[in-house]
Order: structure tokens, then C-alpha cells, then sequence
């Protein structure tokens, strides 16, 4: 299956427009080889199918569901990079182990430790580029601020 990105162009991570492919299907998020290079999972939201369907990967076995909502949100490890994930384990204490034991609660605490480290980042930055702390700060606020949005669709990530 083929699916073009409809969301804002990330660095290093998805370019709007370009056409991924969609490797497989975890819990409702699709798994595509970003620009990076490496695959990680984004949320199927922002992303318009374009040739062949979910219906597709569910035949060649390529659909990973079942999960319950606060198990699904403790998926935020598998969308995070090696480089985002060492972040998140030298600022504010969370590893791998941590995320995938994590409470809905301890990841909304987590996202808002990350938002306040963004914060700090752009201000500090003002016009200037953003440092590589705040980059990934920003991409980890985005990440996990998808997370809930596609499975906790009432909350609000103000």
C-alpha cells in the first residue's frame, strides 16, 4: 500500500507530499521507511491512501491489532528514534522499559516535561535555529502529541 504524507514537512522524518510505503498496519498506526531511512510508525491520520488498501496488508498478514487504548498509548516507544529515545532516558529519566510500563497519567506528565523543555528551547533559540535538544524536543512533543490524539481523541495537547 502507498499513502502520501498530508502533514507539515519534519526533518529527517516525513516530507508533505512525498508518497511512503506503508509496510505494515500496528494498532492503527503505519509503518513507513521515512527519510530518515529507517521505518518507524505515524499515525494513519495524516496520510491519504493512494494505491492499494488496508485490506491488502491485512491478506499478506501485515496488520498488528488488539491492543486496548492505554496499551496502544504505551506504543509511544516504537514511534520514537534511537536518538529521541536517549533523550527522553537522559532528560527526564524515561527508557524504554519505563514507556512500555507507563500509565496514561505518566505519559501525559512525560509530555508535558518535553513541552516545557521545548518551550525553553525556542525561547532561548529566539531567531536562531533551534538546537539539537530542541529539535528533538519538538519532535517528541509531536510524536507523543499524535499518540494521544489518535487514541485519546478527546484530549487537547494545548
Amino acid at each position: 500500500m502507498k499513502a502520501k504524507w498530508l502533514g507539515e514537512t519534519e526533518f529527517l522524518y516525513l516530507t508533505h507530499g512525498k508518497v511512503y510505503e506503508v509496510l505494515s498496519i500496528e494498532y492503527g498506526l503505519y509503518r513507513v521507511v521515512d527519510d530518515s531511512g529507517e521505518d518507524y510508525l505515524y499515525g494513519a491520520d495524516s496520510f491519504e491512501v493512494i494505491e492499494g488498501s488496508e485490506e491488502d496488508l491485512r491478506k499478506e498478514g501485515k496488520i498488528l491489532e488488539g491492543a486496548d487504548d492505554e496499551s496502544q498509548l504505551r506504543l509511544v516507544f516504537l514511534l520514537l528514534t534511537e536518538a529521541e529515545l536517549s533523550f527522553l532516558a537522559e532528560e527526564c529519566s524515561a527508557d524504554k522499559d519505563w514507556l512500555k510500563s507507563a500509565k496514561e497519567e505518566d505519559l501525559l506528565d512525560l509530555y508535558d516535561k518535553v513541552g516545557l523543555i521545548e518551550a525553553d528551547e525556542i525561547a532561548e533559540a529566539g531567531n536562531s535555529p533551534l538546537s539539537i535538544r530542541g529539535e528533538l524536543a519538538s519532535s517528541i512533543v509531536m510524536k507523543i502529541g499524535e499518540l494521544f490524539r489518535l487514541f485519546e481523541p478527546g484530549i487537547d495537547d494545548d
